[in-house]
Order: structure tokens, then sequence, then C-alpha cells
């Protein structure tokens, strides 16, 4: 019976995974809006890419799975606070695959096109970061308390 209860959490668990956009192809644009809200506040946010390239910022073909943000010390992304670990456990990842966790500072305008470029390229997006504006002041609201 507990086999059967553990394996029912695995599975109810994989299921609400698939169901967020934000960590499946919407996690770029959630992190842009996440980095334009905390640039607006004067915070030092940096955007993390979890890819396959060798240089993110300059190479515009490789696979970009994951994105997120850095802030004080923290990985934050659709699920909240994440350690750098979680940040790639819901990837399936083929056999000898491997991936790079690189984080970049944004400061301004320019910085956030350059990252609006890549997360518009290389992600399944279906919403945009304006769409997650209002999420975006919560999540500030929420660490600044």
């Amino acid at each position: 019976m507990k086999l059967l209860i553990e394996n029912w959490r695995l599975f109810v668990n994989e299921k609400k995974k698939k169901k967020s956009p934000e960590l499946y192809g919407n996690c770029g644009m959630l992190a842009l809006a996440y980095l334009e809200e905390g640039i607006k506040r004067g915070k030092e946010v940096e955007v993390v890419f979890l890819h396959n390239a060798d240089d993110p910022i300059d190479e515009e073909d490789y696979d970009l799975f994951h994105v997120a943000i850095y802030y004080d010390g923290k990985y934050y992304d659709d699920r909240g606070e994440v350690s750098r670990k979680q940040l790639g456990d819901f990837i399936s990842m083929k056999e000898g695959e491997d991936y790079n966790l690189d984080a970049y500072v944004v400061e301004n305008e320019e910085g956030l096109s350059t990252i609006l470029y890549k997360v518009e390229l290389l992600t399944n997006w279906s919403r945009t970061c304006k769409e997650y504006k209002r999420r975006a002041v919560k999540f500030w609201d929420d660490i600044e308390k």
C-alpha cells in the first residue's frame, strides 16, 4: 500500500509539472517580468540560463532548457525559491547530455532586450512578459516584506 501511495504522489506531481506553462515554455517570460520589475525597484537581479551552449549570449542556436532569476543569493522560478539543483530537476536529459548554468546581471533596457531576444528565439513561449506584470509586482512586494 505504501508503494502505491508513493507512486501515486509521483504521478500527481508529474501531472502538475506538465500543466505549468511557466516551467515548460513561459519560464523566460516570467523571468523577464521579474527582472524588469526588479530593475525598476533598483535591485541587482541576474537572469539564469540553463543551457547547452558555450556562450549563450553570443550563440543563437542551442537548447535553452530553463530560465530563472537569481537575487540575493537565491534562485527563483515559477515554483518560488528553488535550489540550484532544483533548477534542472524537471528537464528530461538524454544519457550523456549535460547542461550549463550561467547567470548574468541585467541592469537596463538593453540587457532586457538581449534576454527577450534569446527567450523569444529559443523557448516555446505562449505569453508575453507583460502578462506577468501583476505577478512580478506581487513577487517583489513579498520579497521586500
